[in-house]
């Protein structure tokens, strides 16, 4: 494990200036992306337990974080090529995308869209869900109601961090996991806070998610596929529909593997980054033993 913190980089990328968090290492690189209304530094307990395997960046995306927020272009063909420029910049060649929630929708739509560039995508807690089949009988408006953020602009600090604290973190919360959640967000003399992503901007994603179908677009990747969804017991309709959505996202393509995450909540790298950093290890080191067509011929 590295013992030095990361390197912060800064980057021009579609159009932006895009933030990374370069934790060096020798080997396969290994490119990972946070969620909506996350950003790189979800990513500090799990990147540098994967330094012995590959090369390991960051990145905040657009709007999000140390990152640039246009008003307008938050669709999957914009940030993924945000994502493609990133690579492009730092020289990250046949890398392995690990993305969380979100962040594995950007994963899935990339590696769709270009085929040949990613050795392996990997899914935490997204990119499999959804799709318009799970939405039926649902409108565009109830979507967005649904999935719309708390109006935090203007909160105290204070009480941002206690209704973070008070939530599915609580167990694991710590001083370092408050920095993580604060990088987010700005900060005000005041002492209030305001997300880095704009609500309206926020809404843009959500829109985006709407149209977002991983019945379409898994078919079309050619590399191999690690799908690592959390899951907890306590609601057994919700389980048997999320285990049912895997199940289906696993007849679509036949290089996905499942490995599920048991005892897990949404934000398992904050929660359980020595578990999820094993997998995802493995999954490094399984590409780099195979033959180098797997990853996109």
């Amino acid at each position: 494990m590295a013992e030095a913190g990361p390197a912060e980089r800064l980057v021009a990328a579609g159009g932006l200036t895009v933030y990374g968090r370069d934790w060096g290492g020798a080997g396969r690189p290994i490119a990972l992306v946070h969620g909506l209304a996350s950003n790189a530094r979800i990513w500090d307990l799990v990147a540098p337990r994967l330094t012995a395997v590959g090369r390991v960046v960051a990145l905040d995306q657009r709007g999000h974080g140390a990152s640039e927020g246009p008003e307008e272009g938050y669709g999957f063909d914009a940030v993924t090529a945000d994502l493609a420029g990133v690579l492009d910049a730092l020289g990250l060649e046949a890398p392995v995308i690990v993305g969380h929630s979100w962040g594995a929708s950007v994963a899935v739509w990339f590696a769709a869209a270009r085929p040949a560039r990613p050795a392996g995508i990997a899914l935490v807690d997204g990119g499999t869900f959804g799709g318009r089949a799970s939405r039926a009988g649902m409108t565009l408006a109830q979507f967005e109601q649904r999935m719309a953020p708390p109006r935090s602009a203007g909160w105290t600090r204070e009480r941002l961090l206690e209704r973070m604290r008070a939530g599915d973190l609580r167990d694991v919360w710590s001083d370092e996991i408050a920095a993580i959640v604060l990088a987010g967000f700005d900060q005000f003399p005041d002492g209030t806070v305001a997300p880095r992503l704009r609500f309206e901007r926020h809404m843009q994603i959500v829109r985006a998610l709407w149209d977002y179908d991983p019945a379409e677009l898994l078919p079309r990747v050619r590399c191999p596929v690690l799908v690592l969804p959390a899951i907890r017991d306590g609601n057994p309709e919700w389980t048997a529909r999320r285990r049912a959505g895997v199940r289906q996202a696993e007849a679509l393509n036949p290089r996905l593997r499942t490995v599920w995450l048991e005892d897990s909540i949404h934000d398992v790298p904050l929660q359980r980054p020595a578990l999820l950093a094993e997998h995802l290890a493995a999954f490094v080191q399984q590409i780099d033993g195979a033959a180098p067509a797997a990853a996109g011929a």
